[in-house]
């Protein structure tokens, strides 16, 4: 089974944070509301 979570966290870069959890960490993005929720 597996399941889905939202994370949220306040950050300066957007994109350095997305790139930190894709590539290092092995999450996927489902989502980018930038910039409205950036």
């Amino acid at each position: 089974m597996s399941a889905s979570v939202n994370v949220r966290y306040m950050v300066n870069d957007v994109d350095d944070a997305v790139a930190w959890y894709t590539q290092h960490l092995g999450f996927t993005q489902l989502s980018n509301h930038a910039p409205a929720f950036a």
